[in-house]
């Protein structure tokens, strides 16, 4: 929202504060300035644009109309200057256009012969400064004025236009009048009101003799969610013709385009009250009748701007008595704008439903000044008010109609036709009590917020007092205020305008109490942790699925893993479903490295497979063998796990490891992933918690039995496992099925998958500590680092020499693991030796290692080497 200093003066006195006091004291009540642009006095350059002093002024001797003035503007001889203005006389100051200036519309100053006389100037109105449209007479200026002064300079900097952030639930502040109501109140400044113009129309019907007796528009609401208010005003005797100067300059600082006073007036009311309205030839508006309703099926229509819009059914129009006149709060229609030759207009406001609004011009892509405002809300109480302002705006002959001439102005003289208000929901307004223990209890240690200061505050916010006692205040909300709704609301407003800065500063008082964590939470932690160290990638793939997916796994409709929670609203076909297995969500991320040259991925994801309820369990194919999944589900909260209806969640450790598990590399061939590698990682993942399940927290029977049936169909038959713990399943693993992989990648090696059901997991673990899961400390949380050492060795040395070495360093603090990485003989390494290159990781169990800690034990790992085996560093 654009706001021109100048503009809002007219509502509220800021003669004796700065732009940048204006600035923080708006920014300071949440509407936050984002912007400063500031235009000079005179939009033109001013250079040769003096102040003048009228030493004399004489009749010119060959014209009565004319004078010849003899001006000083400064040392040096006077000019002559012939002049027609009737205020030309001598003593008063002026501004001179010297020979050379060049003043709007490239009007440029010669010496000149006038009826014989010659001038040496110009002395110039206010309409030939581009100042406004005044030019029956010179301009002049003040006696202060200082003679031959630049005349940009005497009148001062110009005006100034801030640009405002307006939040969405601040609608009211999309109009000047909303900014003045606001800045008044914080600065404690009285808000100039149009006491001129009613904002009732009631009165205006029953009896306004000024009105006149011609029949009244029909005006209809067809749908009470529709519109709220309809308001419909004819204005006779208007002309298309272009707005005065000062209105144009207004709307240009606003970002809007001056096209005639009919239409200027509808949009300056626009920025003034934060109301749409719109102007109708009166030619156009067939029946008699102007309304509106919602469309009862397709159709066509122009809009203003020319284009044919395709409109739907439901979407909200004006109507007349024949079709439709424009869409309702967007844009009006071609057929009924003001035309050149008009002379009589509907003049329409109203309060239109914000949703429908909303609905059609995101639909159409249509987005106008009145539906943001429509959007957000408007008031409803100033519709007649807005329509007589606009009538006299246009009516007013190019006066600037300030608060100060609408007061006590009757408007008989201005042919204003009937007026119609269609008001069928007059509701209460809204009444919001304020408990003043409640405000000092949310606004702690702030001074001076008396009873007397808060309904003051909230006074100056057009919050109208009712009622209260020593503690609560009742308060009516102002129509235009659609943010304020609860007691913690008005608090927000007495903040705002008292100022946060004078909230004094409080540290909440609470209880400390152990806030006990859920244990399934630190075991998740741990088994991503134990998952990663063993070179798995954690992702967090695509929650969605689709039937496809399951179908590419080989599973019919009447599975136990099919998908069965349907998304109401799924961004595509593609991802409707969420997921039962998260197997098919890995296997298109890994589907998506191969496609970009990235083989041998290994990844997994710790997430939720959703399922129908558990009665529907045993009807599905695969259901023997998995009873955990029809135990009640982990939903934290109490009313979730009653509900039997309610989809049931489990959570997998999921994971995929893409072929090959070794590229072909110079020391050796291409060696595949495949089944054993599988049984091997899930047996390190699940002795983590305790030697092999056997160990200090009573898990045990970790076995493995084979599939059956249909139970996976997306696995091999003879290459994959149940994995079991006792005689209870938690899980699989094996390589994926030949027919899936060529459905899910082509051709290829197959990759290894596994899954395991994590809450029958957890459960078992339970068994033995109800507080929480400790692990033995056999993985770190903490990152590891690794260092590379190259060894210049005998040839005969072997790698297993080398690693006996290693096992038996006896200064072992950090080092974790070791490998070879490199072999080599040849150019720059001496005869019958050869080198080794070993890269040696490091690790803390509890801390994060520092350089200096690494070099000392590579350091000495090196010593050790050296003296065990006589090689050296490369």
């Amino acid at each position: 929202m654009k706001i021109s200093i100048q503009w809002l003066s007219d509502y509220i006195d800021l003669k004796d504060i700065s732009v940048p006091q204006i600035t923080q004291a708006l920014t300071d009540i949440g509407l936050e300035v984002e912007a400063v642009t500031s235009e000079s006095s005179l939009p033109f350059d001013s250079t040769g644009i003096v102040v003048g002093e009228v030493l004399a002024a004489a009749r010119h001797p060959n014209a009565d109309q004319l004078q010849v003035c003899t001006v000083t503007v400064g040392p040096g001889e006077p000019l002559s200057i012939v002049c027609g203005a009737p205020n030309a006389r001598q003593g008063i100051k002026v501004a001179v256009a010297q020979v050379g200036a060049v003043l709007p519309g490239d009007f440029k100053i010669k010496k000149s012969k006038i009826r014989g006389e010659t001038s040496w100037g110009m002395l110039c109105s206010e309409k030939e400064l581009g100042l406004s449209g005044e030019h029956q007479g010179i301009l002049e200026l003040g006696s202060n004025a200082r003679v031959g002064a630049n005349l940009a300079e005497i009148l001062g900097p110009g005006d100034s236009v801030l640009e405002i952030k307006v939040t969405p639930n601040r609608s009211d502040c999309l109009s000047y009048l909303g900014v003045a109501r606001d800045l008044a109140a914080k600065l404690g400044r009285t808000l100039r009101e149009f006491k001129g113009i009613p904002q009732d129309a009631q009165g205006l019907l029953d009896t306004a003799p000024h009105i006149t007796d011609t029949q009244p528009l029909k005006v209809s609401i067809h749908g009470e969610s529709l519109s709220d208010r309809f308001v419909a005003l004819v204005v006779h005797g208007v002309a298309a013709k272009p707005s005065p100067d000062w209105m144009q300059k207004r709307l240009k600082s606003a970002g809007m385009r001056p096209i005639n006073i009919i239409v200027d007036a509808t949009n300056y009311v626009m920025l003034e009250f934060g109301q749409p309205s719109h102007a109708y030839d009166l030619r156009a508006i067939r029946g008699g009748e102007i309304g509106v309703r919602a469309l009862e099926g397709p159709e066509t229509f122009v809009t203003l701007d020319g284009v044919t819009r395709s409109l739907n059914q439901g979407d909200l129009v004006i109507v007349d008595g024949e079709g439709v006149l424009g869409l309702a709060g967007v844009m009006g229609g071609a057929a009924s704008e003001v035309r050149d030759d008009t002379t009589s207009i509907v003049i329409e406001v109203a309060a239109f439903s914000r949703t429908m609004v909303r609905k059609t011009s995101k639909r159409l892509g249509l987005q106008s000044e009145a539906s943001y405002r429509f959007e957000r809300g408007t008031d409803l109480s100033r519709l007649v008010q807005v329509a007589l302002r606009v009538a006299a705006l246009i009516k007013g002959e190019g006066v600037p109609l300030s608060q100060e001439s609408l007061q006590g102005q009757v408007f008989k003289d201005l042919g204003l036709g009937p007026i119609s208000d269609f008001y069928p929901g007059k509701g209460s307004p809204r009444v919001i009590a304020l408990r003043l223990s409640f405000l000092r209890q949310m606004l702690p240690q702030t001074p001076a917020l008396s009873r007397d200061t808060v309904i003051g505050i909230l006074g100056r916010l057009d919050l109208k007092y009712l009622d209260g006692n020593e503690d609560r205040l009742v308060f009516q909300v102002p129509t235009a205020r659609h943010d304020l709704e609860r007691e913690v609301d008005l608090v927000e407003e007495v903040a705002r305008i008292h100022g946060y800065d004078k909230v004094g500063e409080q540290i909440p008082t609470m209880g400390i109490k152990p806030n006990l964590e859920n244990p399934i939470v630190e075991f998740l932690e741990d088994l991503r942790t134990i998952t990663a160290q063993r070179g798995l990638v954690e992702v967090v793939s695509f929650p969605f699925t689709s039937e496809e997916d399951y179908r590419s796994l080989g599973l019919s409709p009447d599975h136990l893993f099919w998908p069965q929670v349907a998304l109401q609203n799924p961004m595509s076909e593609r991802y409707g479903f969420l997921p039962t297995t998260l197997l098919p969500c890995l296997l298109r991320a890994a589907q998506n490295n191969r496609a970009r040259g990235d083989f041998g991925g290994r990844i997994f994801e710790l997430g939720r497979g959703y399922f129908g309820s558990s009665k529907d369990f045993a009807s599905k194919k695969g259901s023997e063998g998995w009873k955990a999944l029809t135990s009640p589900s982990s939903h934290i909260s109490f009313k979730a796990r009653e509900e039997s209806s309610r989809p049931q969640e489990r959570l997998w450790l999921t994971g995929v490891l893409d072929q090959p598990k070794v590229q072909k590399k110079w020391d050796g061939p291409q060696q595949a992933v495949d089944f054993f590698m599988g049984k091997r990682l899930i047996s390190e993942i699940l002795g983590a918690f305790g030697g092999a399940f056997g160990g200090a927290f009573g898990i045990q029977g970790l076995n493995w039995s084979a599939p059956q049936g249909d139970d996976v169909p997306w696995l091999h038959p003879g290459r994959s496992a149940w994995v079991m713990i006792g005689q209870t399943r938690v899980g699989y693993v094996g390589e994926l099925h030949p027919d899936a992989t060529v459905r899910w990648q082509g051709e290829g090696d197959a990759p290894l998958v596994f899954e395991l059901m994590v809450d029958g997991l957890f459960k078992k673990l339970q068994k033995q500590r109800s507080q929480g899961i400790s692990l033995q400390h056999q993985f770190s949380k903490y990152p590891g680092i690794s260092r590379d050492l190259a060894l210049l060795c005998e040839g005969a040395l072997t790698h297993g020499e080398v690693v006996a070495a290693l096992e038996g360093f006896k200064g072992k603090r950090f080092l974790e693991s070791w490998e070879l990485f490199d072999c080599y003989q040849g150019p720059h390494v001496p005869e019958g030796k050869k080198s080794l290159g070993y890269r040696l990781n490091f690790r803390s169990p509890d801390k994060t290692l520092t350089d200096p800690e690494i070099e000392a034990e590579a350091s000495q790992v090196l010593t050790w080497l050296t003296e065990r085996l006589g090689v050296s560093q490369r």
